[in-house]
């Protein structure tokens, strides 16, 4: 596969996630109500959608159907925004992809409760899955999402240590162990 026919393939598949992320959003109901549109202000920025498409394909790769995968590539990418949302305030980003970060124009308590909103909101596709691949698949899908986000918080958690402590002694293993924690587990 050559870089454009990977780049349309990532494509691809972030069209389809942000599709069912959509979905999993529910509609503005009153005015003033503007937790569904910061929702989907992080995903909807242009991104590469690395995580629902290594998804997608591992899924297909090992017999699966598109229709079965979909719902927990969005709640991977739910995931990720939320992190990423969390991780903005944590480290008092300004930008993110492009444009300022949610908390540098909401303010860090409309942020944080956003990012708290995206984990809640990517419960519903997983308890899906109990209908669209079975209770059995279902429930490990559901017991590996809570393993990665337990290790990715705890990654999280010591580079926010080192910070706090003014750690620059850090060995190469250091580093190593704590990105395959905060990013490594929830991308692969």
């Amino acid at each position: 596969m050559n870089a454009a026919d990977f780049d349309a393939y990532l494509g691809s598949c972030r069209d389809l996630v942000l599709q069912e992320i959509r979905s999993l959003v529910p509609p503005t109901r009153r005015p003033g109500d503007v937790l569904p549109e910061l929702v989907l202000d992080y995903p909807m920025r242009a991104a590469k959608g690395l995580r629902p498409a290594l998804c997608i394909a591992t899924c297909r790769a090992y017999g699966g159907s598109l229709e079965g995968v979909l719902r927990s590539a969005a709640a991977l990418e739910l995931y990720h925004n939320a992190f990423l949302i969390h991780d903005d305030v944590e480290d008092g980003s300004e930008t993110r992809r492009g444009h300022d970060t949610l908390h540098a124009v909401h303010g860090m308590p409309i942020a944080i409760n956003v990012g708290d909103a995206m984990l809640a909101l990517a419960l519903q596709p997983l308890l899906d899955n109990t209908r669209l691949v079975g209770l059995g698949k279902a429930l490990r899908i559901l017991d590996l999402v809570a393993w990665m986000a337990r290790e990715s918080t705890a990654g999280q958690a010591i580079e926010l240590e080192w910070i706090r402590a003014h750690r620059f002694d850090l060995r190469d293993t250091d580093y190593v162990r704590m990105v395959y924690k905060k990013t490594s587990c929830y991308t692969f």
